[in-house]
């Protein structure tokens, strides 16, 4: 897979703690797992069919949101998760 934009990859149906997510940190592009994500924004809470959260799709951000929360922005294809009351850019799709 070098070489292929991450807008080209196939859509994860469902993430897990392991899974990988790609991110920007000290101006690199490096690999992160969801569960080093949930710990950053200290994310916890119920699992399993009681745990599913709130997803929002839109070109600008919700309003309001609660913890956990995630945002896409289709026109950008950041992708953000609500913590303390704000959005947190997490990724970028393209």
């Amino acid at each position: 897979m070098a070489n292929k934009k991450i807008s080209a990859l196939p859509l994860a149906a469902s993430v897990t703690g392991p899974d990988l997510i790609a991110v920007v940190s000290g101006g690199a592009t490096k690999r992160a797992t969801m569960t080093a994500v949930q710990t950053f924004c200290a994310v916890t809470g119920p699992t399993g069919p009681a745990g599913v959260g709130e997803h929002y799709e839109a070109s600008s951000a919700p309003a309001s949101g609660s913890t956990g929360a995630t945002w896409f922005n289709p026109n950008t294809g950041e992708f953000y998760i609500r913590s303390a009351g704000s959005w947190l850019k997490v990724g970028q799709t393209s």
